[in-house]
This record gives structure tokens, sequence and C-alpha cells, in this order.
């Protein structure tokens, strides 16, 4: 826990306050907390992995299921049109209430649906749930206890039987850890467990499939393990559990694998799919009476044919079954075929393709509506390979995808580049996809993490901003202005300027590249400045003369744009800029390129914002332990001199360098990585803390996940010292891209462009050691005394005090205060009197 201390003098405080400040023993990365503030890409309106076959409901809307989405990513419910159109998320799951449905839904006779959710609920063994067409109603009807004594794991979804009650089976749990069955009423009362499996060696275990009622009014369904042979079983059961019976146990040479349950066909027999195995190698499909006799593979596939069969068969009105495999067929991702009930006239209807317009990898089985048509899920495949749902004729022909699933939605996704606060105390940054057209969003948060918002959605229309790589800035007058590298009137980029609340974005440019008269930039990276002169000035990666970059300049308003100079690559300039302009203390602009010079590794030059007296200050060469290819914006440090990051050089993974503001007296002051498990890649710009330490990030390494670094460093390349590495797995962010925004408190923020919940980037808080201390203390009237302790917004800080810092000095409790958004807590200590000198501690962690 950050901490710092202070001595109170009593007797002195009357006429001054007199300050002792004490600096932990404790080291820089040991205190440095970090926090994930949030991950990009989740979204109420979002799904994926669609593990359910949909339904069509009493309206004639299908509706259906998501594993994953939602704004928790725990899975979401839909509903469409069978012609693809209104298709909108009408549930999203948090965890409390379900995660993951991954069963179909069934719905009465009035129009409820009910489902089940794989995980969730109070101790995460699952649930039952009611809720209406509309997504309204919600309710949770069954939540499955921690003990497992009822179950857990309702996989295969339920039934809703002749009697009124929902029928369904758990995969694990129950008294014999095999998984159970239960009958619940709609209500949600009345509630039995009514088998349960794994009693014996030869029984049944681990119910996969969804349970069906013959028209004896018994209950069917399949085991995917157990019977004689542990290779799953058939099994048979009355409504009140009376009468259990294993009906076939199957053998390795039936096949392995009863996934997908079974149904019962026109002529009254039993029909069902074996995953794999079997004659051919590539799974079964099965027929037998309902009391296990006459056992017969009706059609044996080959893997080339197709295998890997998850789902249940499915009949039309003319007799024919309908199968899905996962795997196999012309393309190896499987697909869809027909035979009649003997086996004959086998054909594949659909063989899937691995494309953005295919569906691929079904493990669902086809319903067919009301229309005649068959409509699907796949778990993978459609524009985002998470999975989507397809129709098609009969026969196979007019397949269509209706809709491609999306993790994020209109979320944002992938942020980039650099993150500013603005005047109303938010913090803003861009993503360079996501938002409601996929082409980028520009978002605003609080500095604690709360009030995330999408201020504005890119390429919305032809001639739109689109894919912002660098992050906006706010200028004097208030607007927010940036850059994208795509749309504009050319697509070649543009230039934009929004107010804080999104509304009404303007194009100020749109980019032309070499083909405009006279040239001009294209495709621009980086972000832009505010000269002192109220001008916006930035660089363009491409275009101009040479199509080698540009650098620009143009009024707030859009007026005065300006080609200030075009660079031509080479050996004696440099190309492809990348990284923002820096305006100096001289009042002339600097900038590095990533790519120009002798040997292509970039320079750093200066020009006066009239565009006159261009020069190259330093061309970066293979030199050993050099700097290369510099992609972070310059920074100008207290001290005077030039500061920046290089994406390679140095001992293979990148550096941080300075150099004199007239080009001179290159210094490589950390040659990435500095040690075994130290980050590289240093692609964000530094910034200087008040203590006058450099902090940045490294794009990758750290650790084996290579998934980055924060890291500081003093001017001269003294201690360096990593913060964090980054976890790169779910929940924490993974490449830290564009450098860092620091407070004057010792608060740092940053994104990462990958990683977080759904692998779409994050937002993080890091603090240093000086992010919680003593800013002020008062007396106010003999006895009280009033201590004022920076921290960050939202974090719970701890006051203590002591009147001796021996080494075994207690200390104890003065108050506990969350910091407010400004960053203050406030302390009032009314047990001062009779004491000369106190020592005062403040300590501070975030929010639980």
């Amino acid at each position: 826990m950050p901490s710092s201390a202070f001595r109170f003098n009593l007797p002195l405080i009357r006429a001054a306050v007199a300050f002792a400040f004490m600096v932990s023993a404790a080291s820089s990365e040991s205190q440095s907390t970090f926090e994930q503030l949030h991950s990009f890409g989740l979204s109420a309106d979002s799904g994926a992995y669609p593990t359910a076959a949909p339904i069509e409901g009493l309206d004639g809307s299908l509706y259906g299921s998501t594993a994953l989405g939602g704004i928790a990513n725990m899975g979401s419910l839909y509903r469409v049109k069978k012609d693809g159109s209104d298709f909108r998320y009408i549930l999203s799951f948090a965890g409390a209430d379900g995660r993951s449905p991954t069963a179909p839904l069934v719905q009465d006779a009035s129009g409820r649906l009910f489902g089940t959710a794989e995980g969730g609920g109070v101790d995460d063994q699952g649930v039952v749930y009611r809720v209406l067409p509309d997504g309204t109603g919600f309710k949770v009807l069954k939540d499955f206890d921690g003990g497992g004594s009822e179950g857990r794991r309702p996989y295969g979804g339920f039934l809703l039987a002749s009697d009124g009650f929902l029928y369904g089976a758990t995969y694990e749990g129950g008294l014999y850890g095999g998984g159970t069955i239960f009958k619940l009423g709609t209500d949600g009362a009345d509630f039995m467990v009514i088998c349960h499996f794994g009693g014996s060696d030869t029984d049944g275990r681990h119910p996969r499939g969804a349970l069906i009622e013959g028209t004896d009014g018994m209950l069917y369904g399949t085991t995917e393990a157990g019977g004689a042979d542990g290779n799953g079983t058939v099994f048979a059961l009355s409504k009140y559990g009376f009468g259990y019976q294993v009906v076939r146990s199957f053998a390795m040479s039936d096949g392995q694998g009863a996934y997908g349950g079974i149904i019962e066909g026109q002529d009254g027999r039993l029909y069902g799919t074996l995953h794999m195995g079997g004659p051919q190698g590539g799974g079964v499909a099965y027929a037998l009476n309902t009391d296990g006799t006459g056992f017969t593979v009706i059609k044996a596939f080959s893997p080339s044919e197709g295998y890997g069969f998850s789902a249940r068969l499915t009949q039309s009105s003319g007799g024919a079954l309908f199968a899905v495999a996962s795997y196999g067929a012309a393309n190896n991702v499987g697909g869809v075929f027909r035979f009649m009930s003997d086996g004959s006239g086998f054909t594949t209807l659909r063989a899937f393709a691995a494309q953005t317009d295919d569906l691929y990898n079904g493990i669902t089985p086809v319903m067919i509506a009301s229309d005649g048509r068959l409509y699907f899920t796949t778990p993978v495949g459609g524009r985002d390979a998470v999975g989507g749902l397809g129709r098609m004729s009969a026969d196979g022909t007019e397949f269509s995808v209706l809709e491609s699933f999306s993790r994020s939605g209109t979320a944002a996704t992938y942020p980039r580049g650099e993150l500013t606060r603005g005047t109303d105390g938010a913090i803003y940054g861009i993503t360079e996809r996501g938002g409601n057209w996929d082409h980028g969003t520009v978002f605003r948060v609080g500095s604690d993490g709360a009030g995330y918002s999408i201020i504005h959605s890119f390429g919305g229309s032809p001639g739109d901003p689109a894919d912002p790589r660098a992050g906006v800035i706010e200028g004097h007058d208030g607007f927010l202005y940036g850059t994208t590298r795509l749309g504009g009137a050319g697509d070649r980029g543009a230039i934009f300027r929004l107010p804080r609340n999104g509304s009404n974005c303007q194009v100020l440019h749109s980019f032309r590249g070499v083909q405009g008269s006279p040239a001009d930039g294209a495709e621009p990276y980086a972000r832009l400045i505010e000269g002192a002169d109220g001008m916006l000035y930035g660089v363009a990666s491409q275009g101009g003369t040479a199509d080698q970059g540009a650098v620009f300049r143009l009024g707030k308003d859009g007026s005065g744009y300006a080609v200030l100079r075009s660079f031509v690559g080479g050996s004696g300039d440099g190309a492809t800029p990348a990284s923002a302009l820096l305006q100096a203390h001289d009042g002339i602009l600097y900038g590095v390129t990533y790519g120009g010079g002798p040997q292509g590794l970039g320079s750093v030059f200066r020009i006066y914002p009239d565009g006159s007296s261009y020069q190259v200050l330093h061309v970066f060469s293979n030199a050993a332990q050099s700097p290369a290819n510099p992609w972070g914006a310059l920074i100008q440090g207290s001290d005077g001199r030039l500061y920046g990051t290089s994406y390679s050089g140095g001992t293979g993974g990148g550096t941080v360098w300075s150099l004199a503001s007239d080009g001179t007296d290159l210094r490589v002051l950390v040659a990435l990585p500095k040690s075994a498990g130290g980050g590289v890649r240093a692609i964000g710009s530094l910034v200087e803390a008040a203590d006058g330490r450099l902090w940045g990030t490294s794009y990758q390494g750290g650790g084996a996940l290579d998934a980055g670094t924060v890291f500081s460093v003093r001017k001269d390349g003294a201690d360096y010292q990593t913060h964090h590495v980054m976890a790169g797995a779910t929940g924490e962010g993974s490449g830290p891209s564009g450098g860092l925004l620091g407070f004057a408190d010792g608060v740092f923020y940053g994104v990462t462009t990958l990683g977080g919940r759904v692998d779409s980037g994050s937002l993080f808080r890091i603090c240093s050691p000086s992010a919680v201390r003593i800013a002020n203390l008062s007396l106010n009237t003999p006895g009280t005394a009033t201590i004022t302790g920076n921290a960050p917004s939202g974090w719970i800080c701890h006051l203590e005090q002591t009147g001796s810092l021996s080494v075994s000095a207690s200390w104890s409790l003065v108050g506990v205060q969350e910091a407010d958004q400004a960053g203050k807590a406030v302390f009032h200590d009314t047990a001062v009197a009779g004491q000369t000198i106190r020592f005062y501690r403040l300590r501070g962690n975030p929010a639980p």
C-alpha cells in the first residue's frame, strides 16, 4: 500500500507549519499500484459463439442464445425475423443471473421463454431462467446450489413436457457426480431431482443433449460417458423418476460420443448420432427401438464425408433426416447432410467453407421453420469468426448468413495512441475499430474509470473520417481535434474537429496524397499539436511530393491548410513520420521519422512553424546500441534536452535516448531489453514526472506472455525500474502502444491495444509512490488539526499517527476517507491536544 508520512510539530505550527518528509524504504516497484479501469469491446449489443440452435417463436421470429458476449461477456439472448431483419439482443447476462447460455430455448403457450445457463448464479453452478420475448420479466427459476447434490452445469437445455413441467439434465454433480435429471414448475416451484447418474459401473454418466418426451410419455436422452463399455448410453425413465433403464450401452464398434441427444422419428424409433468412430471412422447416425432393441447404424460417415457430429438429428415432415458435422466434407470444416431414415439418399447439402461469408464447424442441429427452410447457427465463421446464423432451402440452395455475430457489437475496440485530459477533468482517447460502423471511436472516461462512454463513432457515411490511429487533443477553444488514417473525401485520411459532447463532427481537411495538386499528405498516424500561434500542426506518414510523408499546418476552423515540408527519404532526409511534433521552448517544431537516412533507420528534424529552415538534426545508424526507427513523439525535458524512444536498435529491443536540441550529443539512456524479463519495443512517447523521472511503456516483452511493461528511468539513464509487467491474459491488457498520460500527482494513464476481457484492449492506471502523499497540515483551533492528502480519485485512504518514529513505534488510525474526484482526502484530527510532536502517515489503496 503506497504511503507517505509527515512530522507535525505542534508548538511551531502556531506560527508556521513545519514539515519533515519521510520516504518509505520499500522499493518503487512494490509501491507502484496498477489498476485496469476499463476493458474495451464489452457491449450489451454483442454476442459470440452461438452454441444452441435457434427456435421459432409463436410470433414467427427466431430466438437464440450466445455463450459469450454481452456487457459482461457472459452471454446474450437474441431475436431476429426469419428474413434476417430486425436483429436485436434482448438480454445480456451478468453472472449472478447466469453465465454461458449454451442450450436451446423453449417457449410455452403464453409466449414465455425458458432456458438454462451452464454457469452463473450464486455459486456459479448454473441456473434455469424465464424471460419474455422482449427481454423483460427476467427471473431465475432455479439457482443450483454450491454443494452439487442437485447437479451442476445444466448443459443440454430442457423439455417442456405434456404435464406442464420443465425437465432438464445437469452434466455433473448429483449423488454420484455423473449428473442429474430434474423437474421444475414454470413458476420456479416444485423443484425435484428425479435421477442421479453414475450409481453403478454400467450406468450412464454426463447427459449432454436435451431430453425428449416420447409418444409413450417416457423421457429419453443420452449420456456422453458410462454404460457397460464406458462409451455412453441411451436411457429412458418416467416423468416421476420411475422405470429408469439404460436401453443401449454403446460399444466401441458403434462409435464414440453421444453428444447431441436423440429424436423420436415418425416411425416411433429413436434416432441419434455418435461424434466419431464407427465402421468408417467419421461417426454414425443410428436408430433403435424405445426398448433398446433393433440397434442399427443407418449411416456410417467417412472423415472425407464429415465427422465430429455434436448435434442431434432433425427430421422433416417428409421423413428426411438432417445432420450437421463439425469437420470433414469438401473443405474439412463440416457441413449439412440429408438422408432417409434407412440411410439411403445421402446428400451433402452444404459443405462449409472457412471464410467470412460462410459459417463452419457446426455443433448445433438445423431447425426447420414454418416456411420450410433450414435455420442453424455455428459457433465459428461469419464476419468476425465468432459464429453466425444461417438459412438455406431444404435442398441446400439459397444459402445466406442472416447474422454474423460480434464479440464487441458496437463497442469500441483496439485503443491506440495517446490519451488526453480535457479541461472538464475527463480523459479522452480513440479506438481504431468498433463503434456503430466498426471504423473507430472517440471515448470519454473519468479519471477513476467511471462514466465511460463512446461520444463519437466514425465512418457513418461516405467521406466520414475512419480508422483513427492517434489520440485527440483539446484545443484552447475547448474542441477536440484529431486525425484518421482513412476516410475523408479521397479515403486517404482526414483531420476532424469534435465538441466534447461528441455532436457534429466536422471534417477540417481531407488528405489527397500524391494525386493532389499540389501534392498532399496521406494516412496520418500521429496526433496533432496546437502551436503557440493557435494553429494545428501535424505529420502525415505518406503523401507529399515523394510519397514519403509530409509536415502540415492548418487553422482550427480548417482554413489556411499548407504542406510545410515533403519528406524525400534517401540518405539525406527522413521518411514516413509516425509520431507527433513537439514545439520546444525556442518555438521551433521538432520531430522524428521512422524511416529515411542512409540505412533507413530514421531521423530527427526541426522546422520553423512557417515551414522555413528545415534541418535534419540527426540520422540514426546501426552502430552498436544506437537507436533505430523512432516511433514515440519527442518530449523536451526540464533540462532542455530532447528525449525519445525507438522501436529497434539498442540490444535488439529498442531504446530510450536523448539529444541536445541542436542535434549533438546523442545519448542512449536505456538499451532494451534492460535485463531478463525487461520490456522491448518502446513505441510510445515518454512523460517526465514531477521528480524528473521519465516514464514510458514497452509494447512487448516483460515476461513469458510478451505483453509489455511500464517502466521509468532517470534522465541520466540510471535507476531503470520496471513498475508493471502486463499479464496479457483475460482481464488485463497486452501491448501498451501510446505512451502514458501523466498527472502532476504521480498518476499515469495508458491504453493497451490488445488484452482485456475480450482481447480488444484496455484502459489502465498506474500510480507511482508519490501518488499517495500528505499535501497540507494546518492547526484550526487548539487541539484540532486538518490533514489533506492526495491520492488517485476513488482510492481509500488511511491516515495514521504516532508520537515517535522509533523502530518500535506504534501507529494508530486517525480516519479513513475516499479520495474525491479531485484526488483529495481531508481528515480532521481532534486528539492532538497535549502532544508536542505528532507524526502522520497516509496510506492508500484502490477501492475493493
